[in-house]
């Protein structure tokens, strides 16, 4: 099963059409972990606190030992591609898994699953916008919340770890599994604090100021995407914004009431933290596998929060919404299915106006999100 994950997730790593944001020579976007992992390939490692990004160690260690083995080809885009197999592989090893636990209930479900976690646009948008470590959060979150179900408690605090130190909304699959640990709780979210800090303090320890600086770059933001929950509250303007290059005045959709990428940032959080405690009461450890069904919803609410949500932000919903579906359904994917299909039309399906956009977005993302919320919170 290794090996055909291995050969999967290497297979669409070398089809990757672009680099996207990963860009070594540039230290303009504090979401780029190219300068970093550049660093690291080529025994840099005192520069690494200068040019940190606003993510963990997780994926840059992970990826560096097959980055620098593109390295050997002179080209950036093979340096990207081998670093990106990485986190493919950790997701195509995730696929399998689940497909080969839904195979007695149906085969065909089991090949669909298999599919979908690989093959949809969010993750093909993931590699394509140059962020495959948002592939390797998916699957560290999801496998996390397998292993508590099993018991597994060493094993699901370091795989949460890993999510933390990772992306930092990583940290909000702690949410679901402190639901579900009951006496192996202090075991398993004591490991996720030690590797997550692990993975996470060490730089913006050593250069504070560049850390400190990052946040507030991205955070400031007040443009909005049509693919985000605030696009019908916004109005059009010029805002000054930041590009790789310095910044430059753009006439956009902006925030309202003085919002700006921060307060969506801090929305999701209350989100998270609202719907878990309410799960949290109602169902106790009975949440067990629905856990996934309240991860997804954690995932996908991170998306439409953002203000500038891009397609590959909900990735990790759908691997915990496919993952909910297999395990805790023990069905097909069919939820799944439909979710990915109005995902891919809504970004690939050429509606032109940016309000049609937004519409179609969130007549399918919030009634979904909403689902899956009732799901875990409703007495059983």
């Amino acid at each position: 099963m290794g090996g055909a994950g291995l050969l999967a997730a290497l297979t669409l790593a070398l089809v990757s059409p672009g680099t996207g944001d990963y860009s070594p020579g540039s230290l303009g976007n504090p979401d780029d972990a190219a300068p970093a992992l550049d660093a690291l390939i080529h025994g840099r490692v005192a520069d690494l606190p200068r040019v940190q990004p606003l993510m963990g160690l997780g994926s840059i260690v992970g990826r560096a030992p097959f980055a620098a083995a593109g390295d050997s080809w002179g080209d950036t885009t093979a340096v990207y591609r081998f670093g990106a197999f990485a986190c493919l592989w950790a997701l195509a090893v995730l696929a399998l898994l689940l497909g080969r636990a839904l195979l007695p209930v149906s085969k065909v479900g089991a090949i669909v699953a298999v599919g979908l976690m690989m093959l949809n646009a969010a993750a093909r948008d993931a590699l394509r916008d140059g962020h495959p470590e948002e592939l390797l959060l998916a699957s560290a979150s999801v496998a996390a919340l397998w292993l508590a179900l099993r018991d597994n408690s060493k094993a699901s605090g370091a795989l949460a770890g890993l999510a933390i130190g990772t992306k930092p909304f990583g940290v909000l699959t702690m949410l679901p599994q402190a639901i579900i640990s009951g006496s192996r709780r202090v075991t398993m979210l004591g490991t996720a604090v030690v590797v997550g800090a692990v993975l996470t303090l060490p730089l913006p320890l050593l250069s504070p100021q560049t850390f400190v600086d990052g946040s507030r770059a991205l955070s400031k933001h007040e443009r909005i995407y049509a693919t985000s929950i605030w696009w019908p509250f916004g109005h059009d303007r010029e805002i000054q914004f930041s590009t790789g290059t310095g910044d430059e005045n753009l006439h956009v959709r902006a925030m309202p009431w003085s919002f700006n990428r921060g307060t969506g940032a801090i929305a999701a959080v209350l989100f998270a933290l609202a719907v878990s405690l309410l799960a949290g009461l109602r169902r106790g450890e009975g949440l067990a596998a629905d856990a996934l069904a309240l991860l997804g919803a954690i995932f996908f609410a991170r998306a439409f929060l953002d203000p500038m949500n891009l397609e590959y932000y909900a990735a990790p919903g759908f691997a915990a919404l496919i993952a909910w579906e297999v395990l805790a359904r023990r069905r097909p994917p069919v939820l799944s299915l439909i979710a990915v299909a109005l995902d891919a039309l809504t970004f690939h399906g050429g509606l032109g106006r940016a309000g049609l956009q937004s519409a179609l977005f969130l007549l399918w993302i919030l009634p979904l999100t909403a689902y899956l919320v009732g799901v875990t919170t409703r007495r059983t």
